[in-house]
């Protein structure tokens, strides 16, 4: 097996655009393709997996998107045999995405190859491969924490809300950047009422997710009533929440203020009034420096896993040959294969021939 990869480590957006297949391309580029071939499509990657010669893959490509070989070239990463079945595994295991161990990419290179085999694009070899890559992401969640360690802050303080219990949740500033990226990990987890605050009149996230209260930013101290946690997320230049107004309107209800703007969005003086609780983003900006220390670890195990299952992968393949060859073989018989060892290159080579017959012999 062949790979070329052309992702946002080498190529610019720019590239990336010029490269990307819609549906309708990705059908008939498969037809113009010899032999097994699956093609994996993201956001931020473009992977061609193949079997027949590489430059005639390059040369098949860049001709398909009329695009210049010599011009495409310095994009292009290539890898060839056991290197594309690990970069495969790596590549499904999260471990060459933009964010160390996501998810999503798994379902991507799935979903890739069953179109492939729909196809009839895959055959022994590459169904072999793909199959026991998903089993090696099966494995890596299971025997490590790479996929479950958040690294986003929006992310983080989404965990931070789940971990307070919070029934209802007030975002200001929730159609931002940051504000959105927490409200799509809060709304992940069903039964939380999300109330949000925006000066904008519009935003694609409320077409998405039209279960979003949305009210005035001007009303935001009558909500902090009814809200267990507050996300403050704005570009404001004052205070959005300040102690001396908060005291007007709330009760003794426990309530956690999470702030997530820089420069702070709330005044830290919150955290001095009772039943009061306060993050900001140097919390979690900590959080994550941490998490992604645990996630660099657990890669270093995932990297353990994927070799051993690389390996396993190229004994499955070369056994499929041997099976092949049995018959003749069996009308060789065992004493001739015997003999022509002295015929091979070196006597390492044999030695371990021999080790492994008598080792064998022995456990039979």
């Amino acid at each position: 097996m062949n790979c070329i990869s052309i992702t946002y480590k080498k190529a610019p957006l720019e590239i990336r655009n010029r490269i990307a297949f819609d549906q309708s391309e990705i059908e008939s580029f498969y037809t113009q393709i010899d032999g097994q071939c699956v093609l994996l499509l993201t956001c931020n990657r473009l992977e061609i997996y193949f079997e027949i010669p590489m430059e005639a893959m390059e040369e098949q490509l860049c001709q398909f998107k009329g695009l210049n070989r010599d011009d495409m070239m310095p994009y292009f990463a290539t890898y060839t045999k056991a290197g594309a079945i690990r970069h495969l595994a790596r590549v499904a295991c999260g471990m060459d995405s933009m964010v160390l161990g996501e998810d999503e990419i798994y379902r991507q290179v799935k979903e890739a190859y069953e179109q492939a085999r729909t196809l009839k694009k895959t055959s022994y070899t590459f169904n072999t491969i793909f199959q026991m890559v998903m089993k090696t992401v099966k494995q890596i969640k299971t025997q490590t924490g790479l996929s479950s360690t958040s690294v986003s802050v929006g992310t983080l303080a989404a965990h931070a809300v789940f971990d307070f219990g919070a029934k209802t949740v007030l975002i200001i500033g929730i159609s931002g950047k940051i504000g959105s990226i927490t409200a799509k990990n809060i709304l992940a987890k069903p039964h939380i009422h999300l109330i949000g605050t925006t000066r904008q009149h519009h935003s694609d996230l409320f077409a998405t997710y039209p279960q979003v209260q949305m009210e005035p930013y001007q009303q935001r101290y009558t909500l902090v009533q009814q809200a267990d946690v507050i996300i403050s997320a704005t570009a404001s230049p004052h205070y959005t929440i300040t102690k001396t107004e908060l005291t007007k309107w709330i009760d003794e209800k426990p309530r956690l203020f999470i702030d997530l703007a820089v420069p702070n969005d709330m005044d830290p003086h919150l955290q001095e009034l009772p039943h009061c609780s306060y993050l900001n983003i140097d919390h979690f900006q900590q959080l994550a420096k941490t998490n992604n220390k645990k996630k660099q670890g657990y890669a270093q195990r995932a990297e353990v896993v994927i070799d051993q299952r690389v390996s396993d992968i190229l004994k499955e393949l070369r056994m499929h040959d041997v099976i092949a060859d049995l018959p003749q073989m069996k009308e060789k018989g065992i004493e001739s294969f015997v003999y022509s060892l002295r015929k091979t290159d070196s006597y390492e080579q044999m030695d371990a021939i021999v080790s492994w017959l008598e080792k064998w012999v022995n456990n039979a």
